[in-house]
């Protein structure tokens, strides 16, 4: 607890002092990103006995620490005296190691938790846009998310009329397609509000043409 900020309340009420993913930031991000923005980069970071990184993760796919949100704290403070922007850690990055620790978010969340001299590798996930045709029959996608997350996490492709899409690309060639691993950030131009992570998951069963904004681990 002592290393993450949990309180979604606290984000309504304090929106300039927390950096979240919003549909105006996403449609910066990608603005910024032609080539779909994916890069690693490590940072590392020293906090004192007690202090806050100021992160909110989501640890859905069990091996990395996706970040719904920068707050008050080290990681923030590191933000404002970096000298390579490009290298500074943003809402919607994934940590994938701590202290040469990766592939099991637990190790993960330890480390962020007790160590004080972190090493961060951080992956920039790309922006990839799909949409997948209006059709019969279900999506057929089992998706994960954490309750103040912002994303679904495709964890299952099952058959259904996204499976059909993938299949129907791949035998003309086409590079477009939904994979189990994606991060969904919108949907048909929506993106979380309020209600969490349930928005983009009804809007994802209702009937016609899905428009998907990714967030891809390359």
């Amino acid at each position: 607890q002592g290393a993450f900020t949990l309180t979604t309340k606290a984000v309504m009420q304090s929106p300039l002092r927390r950096r979240i993913l919003t549909q105006e930031a996403l449609a910066a991000a990608v603005e910024k990103a032609p080539d779909g923005g994916a890069r690693r980069f490590r940072t590392v970071l020293h906090r004192t006995a007690g202090a806050r990184l100021g992160l909110e993760l989501d640890l859905s796919d069990g091996v990395s620490a996706f970040i719904v949100q920068v707050g008050p704290g080290v990681v923030a403070d590191s933000i404002g005296a970096s000298a390579l922007p490009d290298c500074t850690i943003e809402p919607g990055d994934v940590i994938v190691a701590v202290n040469n620790s990766s592939g099991n978010v637990s190790s993960i969340v330890r480390h962020l938790q007790s160590d004080q001299d972190l090493c961060l590798e951080v992956q920039r996930p790309q922006y990839v846009k799909v949409s997948v045709p209006e059709g019969d029959g279900p999506l057929g996608v089992d998706v994960l998310y954490a309750p103040r997350g912002v994303t679904l996490l495709v964890d299952c492709i099952q058959p259904g009329r996204v499976d059909e899409f993938n299949k129907s690309n791949k035998e003309k060639g086409i590079d477009s397609e939904v994979r189990e691993g994606d991060r969904i950030v919108s949907v048909n131009g929506m993106v979380v509000g309020t209600e969490g992570p349930i928005e983009l998951l009804e809007a994802l069963h209702q009937p016609g043409k899905k428009d998907l904004l990714i967030l891809r681990l390359p």
